[in-house]
């Protein structure tokens, strides 16, 4: 059997308004990737002849997304809000004249796997049917439609909850919305559709019977994960979405020989990239963009986003690394310390209380506690630049922009304003005065006055 042409069309147009937002439902973010760019990534892994999504024209926000970030997919828009079937007719100019599968999906429905999506176009193309539905064995499920299937195991129709006697909501096998159509036929389908419902609306379902009517097969397969098709109408299914994409990722992680010491309490992002022999303590949170080679340990209530740590480094706990900061092999960064657009070469250390910010740092340094780089001064970024071997001893502050040359120490409690020679000694500290009982007489003093205020 050889491959048909496969055309996908992404539903968007919905206004969300149960999520109680500013901002688009289909924006919102699951793992730190929005609801719709989910289907459009998986969208781009099938392979598809063609894409669209069906907006309305008021959602230009979600346009500048699409045509800036997936400049291969097509835009149709609905103009009035008329139901599902209205909406995938408003794609009729890009679904003209086409051949092979249309696959129609929700970009509220972020958890659907790739291996889903092709099972339902392959069924469709060996079973020779005008439409393949999903279905999901879903009791008792409030929301779904319900799928009539005749004596042949065919799909007669398909009833809106809304719509459906007791009878039919009895039925526990669900209609997802998510379908495989015949790409010949489906405007066809379209074009007979009524509003014979109780929200006067055009149901994309209602294709089924349109094509039973004219003699043509409906089949369907079911979800193997019923979780693949949760749609999110709300910030509760959001937060459950949330679950099991944490749950997706923890899984895939741990199979690929990564150590989480309390996997529930560990948040991914969907790009985080960690290799074998990663061990991961509790309460770590990885944002955007994080890269960790093997080897590595990360220590409880430490805070990752674009950065990359190479093989044997140890970060945490309490640590935070933020964009642009690279921690080369064998490098530690310890309880409170943060990194900002920094790189801490082979071997060097921050081991406690320290901010390290726009900073070049070479191999074998050691950073004291309570060190700052100064690298903005309310107008400019500047940059601190420690070469190979500095010692920088605690409660140092850098004052950048500077740089501080190979084998050079720092003292404690330096304010570092100009460059550091070579192997030179910085030093800045006011001359220490002592006097002798001094002591005593600022308890005495200190005993009067708390007499004269009781």
């Amino acid at each position: 059997m050889s491959q048909e042409d496969l055309h996908i069309v992404i539903l968007a147009a919905g206004k969300g308004t149960r999520m109680r937002s500013k901002i688009p439902k289909v924006l919102h973010k699951l793992a730190g990737l929005s609801l719709l760019e989910y289907t459009l990534n998986l969208s781009h892994q099938s392979k598809a002849t063609s894409v669209t999504v069906v907006l309305s024209p008021d959602q230009m926000e979600i346009e500048s997304l699409i045509k800036t970030t997936y400049p291969f997919v097509q835009i149709a828009f609905q103009k009035n809000q008329r139901g599902t079937g209205d909406a995938v007719l408003a794609a009729k100019n890009q679904l003209d004249d086409l051949s092979g599968t249309v696959l129609i999906l929700f970009a509220d429905t972020p958890l659907l796997r790739l291996e889903t999506l092709q099972r339902l176009s392959t069924h469709r193309q060996k079973t020779s049917a005008a439409i393949t539905v999903l279905a999901v064995d879903a009791p008792n499920h409030p929301g779904y439609g319900r799928l009539i299937i005749d004596e042949k195991s065919q799909v007669q129709r398909i009833v809106e909850m809304k719509d459906a006697t007791d009878t039919e909501r009895a039925v526990p096998l669900c209609n997802s919305g998510l379908m495989a159509c015949d790409a010949s036929l489906l405007l066809s389908f379209l074009a007979s559709l009524t509003p014979e419902n109780q929200a006067r609306e055009y149901y994309l379902t209602d294709i089924v019977q349109v094509a039973r009517s004219q003699g043509n097969k409906v089949s369907y397969i079911q979800a193997e994960d019923p979780s693949e098709v949760m749609g999110i109408n709300t910030r509760l299914d959001l937060a459950k979405a949330e679950e099991v994409m944490q749950n997706r990722l923890r899984k895939a992680s741990m199979l690929k020989g990564v150590t989480l010491l309390d996997p529930s309490s560990v948040y991914f992002s969907y790009d985080t990239k960690l290799s074998e022999d990663v061990v991961v303590h509790p309460h770590v949170y990885f944002g955007i963009g994080v890269r960790v080679d093997s080897d590595v340990t990360l220590h409880s209530f430490s805070h990752l986003e674009g950065a990359y740590i190479k093989s044997g480094a140890s970060v945490g706990p309490f640590a935070r690394l933020r964009p642009d900061t690279v921690l080369e092999e064998k490098t530690r960064v310890g309880n409170f310390v943060e990194l900002k657009k920094t790189r801490l070469g082979k071997g060097s250390k921050a081991n406690h209380l320290s901010y390290l910010g726009d900073a070049e740092i070479g191999e074998g340094c050691n950073i004291g506690a309570g060190t700052i780089t100064c690298n903005y001064n309310g107008y400019q970024k500047y940059q601190t630049i420690l070469e190979k071997g500095a010692f920088v001893g605690s409660n140092t502050t850098l004052i950048a922009p500077i740089t501080v040359k190979e084998g050079a120490y720092i003292g404690a409690g330096t304010v570092v304003t100009k460059n550091v020679t070579s192997n030179a000694l910085a030093l800045s500290r006011s001359p220490q005065v002592e006097r002798e009982g001094g002591a005593n007489s600022l308890r005495r003093r200190f005993t009067q006055t708390q007499k004269k205020t009781s």
